[in-house]
């Protein structure tokens, strides 16, 4: 799948995200340990820690993009796409 489609799935959970780059989508991980070439990765803040917090991991192991909350204080070299609740992204994705 594409980055396009991707963010289509997530259409009203947006609040920023690039322009929708022909990026290719090839799996979907919130473990930055388990992030590959070509994957899309879904930063979820939890009680402990904040998936943002892993984003550049992700991104050395290869991730394209990236799917964050609002509120985090991150940025990347990839796409960052930031939307209003992490954990129904994630959903979304993974049907």
């Amino acid at each position: 799948m594409n980055l396009q489609t991707c963010m289509g799935a997530l259409s009203e959970l947006v609040t920023s995200a690039p322009e929708a780059a022909d990026l290719t989508v090839l799996s979907a991980t919130c473990d930055s340990r388990t992030a590959e070439p070509g994957s899309l990765f879904i930063a979820i803040p939890g009680s402990n820690t904040d998936g943002a917090l892993y984003l550049a991991e992700a991104v050395a192991a290869g991730a394209v993009a990236a799917v964050v909350s609002e509120q985090a204080a991150c940025s990347a070299d990839v796409p960052l796409i930031r939307v209003s609740d992490p954990y129904a992204a994630c959903g979304r994705i993974a049907e």
